[in-house]
């Protein structure tokens, strides 16, 4: 099995021609390939949803990774639609770019809360890039969601120890390697 899958991966690329057999969890283009996967697009939907429904209008995306991983993409496309879907208008400077460490989640965070016009919501692409996010604004001091409210993606184990525990999508990561 191989995970985390992104465009061009020349590894993977030289595994297929090989015609070396395997499954990814993740996305592929090419349709010969077993792959299992989560509806990473309207997941994302989704969250924009439940913070639209809070009555946010200022929602920002801190992207989990590159935009070659297939996740990756699928949950921006779909944060962009669902704000569209919402009437509420896709801003550039609210989408800023992490790379799947708290860290980026942190450094994020600080350019989103330099914004004059700040969001009152942050959909993290991850949960690690949540914490992130999470210890800025509390060093800003900020509230949890009194200020701003963070949502998170994965619903990793360490999500509901947060204070506030955090809320996060859950990915259903074991029922993705269960066979059928």
């Amino acid at each position: 099995m191989l995970v985390n899958t992104y465009y061009r991966d020349k590894g993977l690329l030289g595994l297929i021609a090989e015609n070396f057999p395997l499954v990814v969890i993740g996305k592929m283009e090419n349709k010969n390939i077993a792959q299992v996967d989560i509806d990473n697009f309207s997941a994302a939907g989704e969250v924009v949803n439940y913070l639209s429904d809070l009555g946010h209008k200022k929602i920002s995306m801190i992207i989990h990774g590159p935009l070659a991983y297939y996740a990756v993409k699928g949950r921006l496309e779909g944060y962009k639609k669902a704000l569209i879907e919402n009437e509420i208008p896709v801003r550039e400077d609210y989408i800023v770019q992490g790379n799947f460490s708290e860290e980026s989640g942190y450094m994020a965070m600080q350019k989103l809360l330099s914004l004059k016009d700040r969001p009152t919501a942050v959909f993290a692409g991850n949960d690690l890039i949540a914490y992130g996010a999470i210890q800025d604004i509390k060093d800003k001091g900020f509230s949890i969601p009194k200020d701003i409210s963070v949502i998170g993606f994965d619903d990793d184990l360490f999500s509901r120890y947060q204070q506030p525990p955090l809320t996060t999508m859950n990915l259903p990561a074991s029922g993705l390697a269960e066979s059928g």
